[in-house]
C-alpha cells in the first residue's frame, strides 16, 4: 500500500482571484499563472518536502499541466496525490 502523502483534510483548490492554485486548509500556494499564461510550480516553504518532490513531479510529467487550466491543476493535483 503507498504512504499517504495528503493528510486528512488536505485538498487543492484553483483561486481565480490571485490565479494560484493553493493548498488548503492552510493556504499555501502550490503554482502560480505567469503573465505569459503559463504555470510555474513553486510550492510554499512551509510545505512538507515529500509532498513538494510529489507535486513537482506530477507537475513537470506532462505539457498539459503547464500550460492547463487552474482548475485542472487542481483536480489533476487532487486525483493524482494521495
Amino acid at each position: 500500500m503507498p504512504k499517504t502523502i495528503l493528510k486528512q483534510g488536505e485538498h487543492f483548490i484553483m483561486c481565480s482571484y490571485s490565479d494560484t492554485v493553493r493548498l488548503m486548509p492552510y493556504n499555501y500556494v502550490i503554482a502560480y499563472k505567469h503573465k505569459c499564461g503559463h504555470w510555474i510550480c513553486d510550492p510554499d516553504v512551509a510545505l512538507r518536502l515529500p509532498l513538494k518532490m510529489a507535486l513537482f513531479g506530477l507537475f513537470t510529467e506532462s505539457h498539459n499541466m503547464r500550460w492547463g487550466s487552474g482548475n485542472d491543476l487542481a483536480i489533476a493535483f487532487n486525483t493524482q496525490i494521495v
